[in-house]
C-alpha cells in the first residue's frame, strides 16, 4: 500500500511539473484580434475648411502622396510613449467624423501595426514627484503596451538606462548606479533589463523588438559609457549585458542598436564597424533621422545603400517627424518651425508632413535590409501638464546643465499627426495611402529664377546645373537649368556676370537669372574635395593636396565626410577638428603673393558661443615664426550654423607666407571648417 501510495505520489508530481513546464508564453500577436470600436461621448466638429484657416494651410483638402511598395510585414510603426500623461491631463482623441474615439484604434484603421515605448528607470525626484515627458516608468510602459496589443500592434521598447531623457548630448546612468564599477553596471544592465521584460511578459505583452540604448553615438550611461573616455569596449560591454538579458527571455525578440544622425554615413559606419569589432551580436541598426538636423533625404539614401551594402543586421528608422504648421498654445513650445524648412527640404504644411513620412519610408524600402519605420510621438498633445519635462525635474536637469525655460510644456505638438485639439489630421492618411495611391502628377509650382554664385576660376568652377523648386507635394527638388552658352563662355577672369538661362517644365519655358562673381582663389583644394568623398578620417594630411598641419596630438586635425558646408557648393568633406584631450594646432598653405590687397575667407561651426566645447581659432597670415595679420574666429549662434569669416590684408612687397588657421581646445573642444579661400581685391 505504501509502494502504491508513493507511487501515485511520484505520478502526480511528474505530472504537475510537466504541466508547469507546458506553460509558455503564448504570443498575444498570434491569437485573434477582436476589440468593439470605443465611440465616446465627446464630438469635434473642426473641419477641414477650419483647418485651413486655424493652420494657415491650403493643403489640407489636398493631400497627395505618391504609392511605395511595401511589403506585407512592413513597420508602420509609431512612438507612443506620452501617451498615458496625455490622457491623464485631459487630451481627447477624435477621427475624422469628429467623435471621441481610443487613440490606438485611430492609429491601427489608418495602417499602423507597432508602438515604441521608452523606458526610464525612475523618473521621479525625492519627494515621489514624476519628471514628466511621459513619466516612463516599467508600469506606464505596460499600460501602453496593453492598449497597443489589444488593437493587434506589436510593441517595440526603448531603454534609456536613465532616469530621463537620453540623448548623444547626455546620456545620465540611472541614480540608484552611481558609483558602480563597470562590471557592477554590467549586472545592473542585465538584471534590470530582464526583470523588466520579465514584468511585460507576466502582463501578456512581451516586446518583440528592444532598442538596448537610445541614441547611443556617444556612448550611454555616463560616466562608465562615455566613448571619449572610455572607448568602444567598454560600451559593448554593456550593450551586450542588455543583449543577453532580452535573448534570455526569447530569442525570438529582436535587439536594436540605435544611433542618431541617420544621414552621416561616414560616423554611422565607424561606430557600427566598432560594435562587430567588439563582439556585439544584435539585430537591427536602429536611426533617428530629421531632415532638419540631420541631413537631406538624397544623404539619407545614400547613408542607407551603404549600410546596406556593409551590414547583415536589419535597418529600421526608429525615430522620425517633420512639422506642419508654427501654430502654438500656451502649453506648447515647439522645437520644429518654419525657419528650418531649409534644412529640412519640406514646406510646413500637411502636405509637407505627408510628403515627408512618405518619402522616409520609400528609402528604407528601397534597400533589401529595410523593415519600417517609427513616427516620433504623432499623438503628444499641447495639454495642460503634459510637457516634456515637469517641475519635479528641475533639479535633475539643472545638475545636467539643461535648459529648463519651457518646463511644462510639449514640444512635439506641431510635429504631431492630430491637431491641436486631437482630431486626425489629413496627413494620417499617408500611412495607407502609399500602399493604395495611384498618383503621379507632381508637378513644380515654385522656382527659384535669380540666383547668386560665387566661382573659383582657378578651379574650372562654373554655374550650378540645377536650381531649387518646390513641387505640388511640397517638398523641394532640383530641376535642370540650360545656361546661355556664350554668356557663360564670356566668364574669363575675375569680375561679376550676369548669365541668364531656362528651365523646361511640361510645355512651359521658365527664365532663370544668375549673377556670378568670380575670382581666383590661390588656396588649392579649399574645400577638401580632391580625390572625392573620403571614406575613413584622414589624418595623414601628406595624402591632402596643397595642406600643412601642426599639431600636439596626432589625429586632431582630420579630413571627414561626416558634415560638409553643402548651402552653395555639392562638396562631400570637410575639416574636423577635436582631441579626447587637450591640443594646439595649425593648418595652412604657403602661397607667394605680390603687393596688394587680399581676402581670406573661411566658414565654420562649432558649439554655441559660451560652451565649453568651443575651440579658440583665429585666421591668420604668418612669415615663418612671425604673425603677420591675425583675426579670431567668430561661431555663428548654434553649432548647425555655418558662419562665414573674413580676413583682408595688404602686401607691399612679393612675399612668401603661410596662410589658415591656428587654435587651441580643451578636451572634446570640436569645430569644423570648409570652404577656404584666398581672394585677390
Amino acid at each position: 500500500m505504501k509502494k502504491q501510495l508513493l507511487l501515485i505520489l511520484s505520478l502526480g508530481f511528474v505530472i504537475l511539473s510537466t504541466a508547469c513546464q507546458s506553460k509558455v508564453y503564448v504570443d498575444y500577436i498570434d491569437k485573434p484580434i477582436s476589440f468593439t470600436p470605443t465611440i465616446g461621448d465627446k464630438r469635434n466638429n473642426e473641419s477641414i475648411a477650419d483647418l485651413k484657416v486655424i493652420y494657415n494651410d491650403e493643403t489640407t483638402d489636398q493631400i497627395q502622396v505618391l504609392p511605395v511598395e511595401l511589403s506585407d510585414d512592413f513597420i508602420i510603426g509609431v512612438d507612443m510613449s506620452s501617451i498615458i500623461d496625455v490622457l491623464d491631463k485631459g487630451g481627447v482623441f477624435y477621427n475624422a467624423n469628429g467623435e471621441e474615439q481610443d487613440v490606438f484604434e485611430i492609429l491601427k484603421s489608418y495602417g499602423v501595426n507597432y508602438v515604441r515605448i521608452r523606458l526610464w528607470h525612475n523618473p521621479t525626484n525625492s519627494n515621489g514627484l514624476g519628471f514628466g515627458g511621459g513619466n516612463n516608468t516599467t508600469e506606464v510602459g505596460i499600460e501602453i503596451a496593453k492598449k497597443a496589443a489589444r488593437v493587434g500592434m506589436r510593441i517595440a521598447l526603448d531603454f534609456h538606462y536613465s532616469d530621463f531623457w537620453a540623448d548623444p548630448s547626455k546620456q545620465s546612468m540611472p541614480r540608484a548606479w552611481t558609483g558602480y564599477t563597470d562590471e557592477q553596471v554590467v549586472d545592473a544592465i542585465y538584471e534590470y533589463t530582464k526583470s523588466t521584460l520579465k514584468s511585460f511578459e507576466k502582463a501578456g505583452v512581451r516586446p518583440h523588438m528592444v532598442q538596448i540604448g537610445n541614441e547611443i553615438n556617444n556612448g550611454m550611461v555616463y560616466p562608465n559609457g562615455n566613448i571619449a573616455t572610455r572607448g568602444y569596449r567598454r560600451l559593448a560591454m554593456f550593450l551586450n549585458a542588455g543583449i543577453k538579458a532580452v535573448k534570455e527571455i526569447s530569442p525570438s525578440i529582436q535587439t536594436v542598436i540605435h544611433l542618431a544622425e541617420g544621414a552621416s554615413e561616414q560616423r554611422l559606419t565607424y561606430f557600427f564597424d566598432k560594435m562587430i569589432e567588439n563582439n556585439v551580436e544584435f539585430d537591427i541598426i536602429g536611426l533617428s533621422y530629421y531632415s532638419f538636423w540631420h541631413g537631406t533625404l538624397a544623404q539619407f539614401q545614400q547613408t542607407l545603400e551603404a549600410l546596406d551594402a556593409r551590414y547583415t543586421q536589419k535597418i529600421a528608422v526608429m525615430e522620425y517627424s517633420y512639422g506642419y504648421t508654427d501654430y502654438s498654445n500656451e502649453f506648447s513650445a515647439n522645437i520644429y518651425s518654419s525657419e528650418m524648412e531649409s534644412e529640412g527640404g519640406y514646406k510646413t504644411s500637411m502636405q509637407g508632413q505627408a510628403s515627408y513620412i512618405r518619402d522616409v519610408n520609400a528609402a528604407i524600402a528601397s534597400i533589401e535590409s529595410g523593415i519600417g519605420s517609427f513616427y516620433w510621438e504623432p499623438a503628444w498633445l499641447a495639454v495642460a501638464g503634459a510637457g516634456w519635462a515637469s517641475s519635479g525635474a528641475i533639479e535633475y536637469l539643472n545638475a545636467q546643465g539643461d535648459d529648463v525655460s519651457s518646463i511644462g510644456k510639449a514640444s512635439w505638438a506641431n510635429q504631431a499627426l492630430f491637431s491641436f485639439s486631437g482630431k486626425v489630421l489629413p496627413s494620417l492618411n499617408v500611412f495607407n495611402l502609399m500602399k493604395t495611391s495611384t498618383f503621379n502628377d507632381e508637378r513644380i509650382e515654385t522656382l527659384e529664377t535669380e540666383l547668386s554664385v560665387v566661382i573659383n576660376i582657378r578651379a574650372n568652377e562654373t554655374l550650378p546645373s540645377h536650381t531649387l523648386a518646390y513641387t505640388s507635394l511640397d517638398r523641394r527638388t532640383l530641376v535642370p537649368i540650360t545656361w546661355n552658352r556664350a554668356e557663360l563662355d564670356a566668364i574669363q577672369g575675375a569680375g561679376n556676370y550676369t548669365v541668364h538661362g531656362t528651365v523646361t517644365q511640361g510645355n512651359q519655358i521658365l527664365q532663370v537669372v544668375c549673377t556670378v562673381e568670380a575670382y581666383e582663389n590661390y588656396l588649392v583644394n579649399g574645400s577638401f574635395e580632391e580625390g572625392g568623398k573620403v571614406t575613413a578620417d584622414v589624418k595623414d594630411f601628406s595624402l591632402v593636396n596643397g595642406w600643412q598641419v601642426t599639431q600636439n596630438i596626432n589625429g586632431a586635425v582630420k579630413i571627414e565626410s561626416k558634415n560638409p558646408r553643402t548651402s552653395d557648393n555639392n562638396g562631400h568633406n570637410n575639416l574636423n577638428i577635436w582631441a579626447s584631450a587637450a591640443y594646439d594646432f595649425t593648418v595652412y598653405q604657403t602661397v607667394t603673393l605680390s603687393p596688394g590687397t587680399y581676402t581670406l575667407v573661411v566658414y565654420g561651426r562649432s558649439a554655441m558661443n559660451g560652451e565649453v566645447n568651443t575651440p579658440s581659432v583665429s585666421l591668420y597670415v604668418g612669415n615663418g615664426s612671425t604673425i603677420l595679420f591675425e583675426q579670431s574666429f567668430v561661431y555663428g549662434g548654434s553649432w548647425s550654423e555655418w558662419q562665414k569669416n573674413e580676413l583682408t590684408f595688404t602686401i607691399t612687397e612679393s612675399i612668401t607666407v603661410q596662410i589658415g588657421l591656428k587654435g587651441t581646445g580643451a578636451a572634446t573642444a570640436w569645430a569644423h571648417f570648409d570652404d577656404f579661400a584666398l581672394k585677390s581685391m
